[in-house]
């Protein structure tokens, strides 16, 4: 069975535009190669970190939500801590057990069903309207 999950991870402010497609698609990459599905990929502007990190306070944030088998995890984080442009990183897991031939069926429905208490106030506040963010296509 699958799991749901989202990341965010904050990139190094300093990095190159092609450092951060890398970076992204090192991620991405490890969900497909696990049989997973990137649901949600997103690249937020600079945001200021709440404590210094890896001597940085600031960082570009990237917020992930994906599924995939539990096993993929273990490598997609050694992936992000191997990646010496990553500064900051969480893992959530937000549901077990996941049906993925029915994310597959039923895709504008799936958030409701793998994530019916996720905090959506949050995700409103970080991507907020006056915010330049990408949203990159799954």
């Amino acid at each position: 069975m699958h799991n749901y999950y989202e990341t965010l991870f904050f990139l190094n402010p300093n990095i190159s535009s092609k450092s951060i497609t890398e970076s992204i698609d090192d991620i991405r990459n490890t969900v497909k190669k696990y049989n997973g599905k990137n649901i949600f990929l997103k690249i937020l502007t600079r945001k200021e970190i709440a404590w210094v990190c890896k001597k940085h306070k600031i960082g570009t944030l990237i917020y992930h939500k994906f599924i995939v088998e539990s096993n993929c995890i273990e490598e997609y984080r050694n992936i992000l801590k191997s990646n010496e442009q990553c500064i900051l990183m969480q893992i959530i897991l937000l549901n077990k057990n996941i049906d993925f031939n029915k994310y597959i069926e039923n895709k504008q429905n799936y958030y409701s069903i793998c994530s019916p208490n996720s905090n959506i106030s949050f995700l409103k506040e970080i991507t907020s309207e006056n915010d330049n963010s990408i949203s990159i296509d799954t």
